[in-house]
């Protein structure tokens, strides 16, 4: 008699069904028919394999009853901040749209500089907000044609260094930035690290 049982084999007579063998299939599910071997290896793909997990669970918050997977997606989604960015060319004065807002996020918005920022006619202000508050986001910038490549504008000066500005709740919105005079050149890529709050909270960037 074999010692070692056949591959993937569902029969539940001997030790060595049970333990399996180097060939048997992974298997990430439980089932009365799968062997140590499957089970051990579909433990090494979703920890570190190529395959990775088949099918993550949905999130769950902590209890009795919820496994690990379910809490730790429940955790990356609702309490790690998430991250979506959007560049945009200054042109014209006025409003440009930059992330769309679903339901309620709590969100920082940062701005770096990837083309210096150069002025048509007078002194150019640079703020990021809402329509209803177009300065709530990140503060007003007066000189914002000194803005040059590589600075980070995230509040009312200009450097290669800077704090992050203070999370703010926003609520079915659109993020804006506007500018109050024309610029003929400059772009600046805003990174928008935000949660949600509400069960629909989303940030997305702008498609116009």
């Amino acid at each position: 008699m074999p010692r070692i049982p056949e591959v993937d084999t569902a029969d539940n007579r001997l030790e060595r069904d049970v333990i399996g063998g180097k060939g048997d299939t992974a298997v990430q599910a439980s089932a009365t028919t799968k062997s140590l071997a499957a089970y051990a290896k579909g433990i090494i793909d979703a920890l570190a394999g190529a395959n990775g997990v088949v099918t993550f669970p949905d999130a769950a918050v902590p209890a009795n009853g919820v496994s690990i997977a379910e809490a730790l997606r429940y955790n990356v989604e609702n309490q790690n901040y998430r991250l979506v960015s959007n560049a945009v060319t200054l042109g014209t004065a006025g409003a440009t749209n930059i992330f769309d807002v679903t339901g309620g996020v709590e969100a920082i918005v940062v701005g770096l500089v990837t083309t210096a920022v150069s002025k048509s006619a007078g002194a150019v202000t640079l703020e990021v907000g809402t329509a209803d508050s177009t300065a709530a986001v990140i503060a007003q910038l007066t000189d914002a044609d000194d803005l040059a490549e590589d600075d980070v504008y995230a509040g009312n000066a200009s450097h290669d260094v800077a704090a992050l500005p203070s999370a703010k709740v926003l609520n079915e919105t659109t993020i804006i930035q506007t500018t109050g005079a024309n610029c003929s050149a400059g772009e600046i890529t805003y990174y928008c690290f935000w949660k949600p709050i509400t069960s629909d909270g989303n940030v997305a960037a702008a498609s116009s």
